[in-house]
């Protein structure tokens, strides 16, 4: 008689019954547990087994999934199961990975095994990380993917989009601008995300130095406006309209002549 599907919760019970599964080597178990769980949740739940019993696991899922769960580790949890793999197969992962991302984990391997795997990459993927290696920790470049988008922290408005548009031709898609000095070493990030609810406001040290702002965006359905309105008391024969935007930025139109 088949087992009853136990359902995947990160509790005691279901932890040592995970752990009875992976001593019996229950493939199907594991396999029909872990079915559409989030990948975060898997990693989770791996910081309780050994890096070999946690390895066994990740042999039975899809390898993009495998990818996205090592991404997600600690870098010290992560470099304990580096150790139980091969080259080849860390390679493997590592080509399912973004330039910034892949570049952490070939960071955290030996001089040896890093060459290895960085021999085995994907064109595009391996010059990509080939640079970001490069860099020293502390500079931009060694914390931002290669698609991502970097401005400089005394740009104005228009330098900014001018600059963007320029590198946008070289990356499809992006969802941070990375801010930094003269010198490329970082001063703050910004998340596309957080612009679309308000403008984001950093500091470049402790509260008294330096800011910069960079100003919400405003989407498609936000660049037009209509109105109606009737004068019930005309005493001039010109109008004009003052508009204040979403993210607080004023605009006046050319006056408009009547009569």
């Amino acid at each position: 008689m088949q087992e009853p599907l136990v359902e995947f919760e990160l509790t005691k019970e279901f932890r040592d019954r995970f752990q009875e599964a992976l001593d019996q080597r229950d493939e199907v178990f594991i396999r029909d547990t872990l079915h559409s769980v989030k990948a975060a949740d898997i990693t989770s739940l791996l910081y309780e087994f050994s890096a070999d019993e946690s390895k066994y696991v990740l042999d039975l899922l899809p390898i993009p999934l495998q990818a996205e769960i090592i991404r997600d580790l600690d870098a010290e949890t992560r470099k304990e199961f580096m150790r139980v793999y091969e080259s080849a197969e860390i390679t493997g992962l590592v080509n399912h990975l973004d330039s910034d991302d892949a570049a952490d984990i070939l960071h955290e391997l030996p001089v040896k095994q890093r060459e290895e795997v960085l021999a085995g990459l994907e064109p595009v993927l391996k010059g990509q990380v080939t640079e970001l290696l490069r860099y020293e920790e502390n500079v931009a470049g060694g914390l931002m993917a290669k698609e991502l988008m970097k401005a400089r922290v005394h740009w104005t408005v228009v330098q900014c989009i001018d600059e963007i548009r320029k590198q946008a031709e070289y990356v499809s898609k992006f969802y941070t601008v990375y801010v930094v000095d003269e010198n490329d070493v970082l001063v703050g990030r910004v998340a596309l995300q957080d612009l679309i609810e308000d403008n984001v406001v950093e500091f470049t040290g402790v509260f008294t130095s330096e800011s910069f702002i960079v100003h919400r965006l405003i989407g498609p359905a936000e660049y037009q406006a209509s109105i109606r309105w009737q004068d019930r008391s005309p005493s001039a024969d010109w109008y004009y309209v003052r508009a204040t935007q979403h993210n607080g930025h004023l605009a006046w139109s050319s006056p408009i002549w009547v009569g």
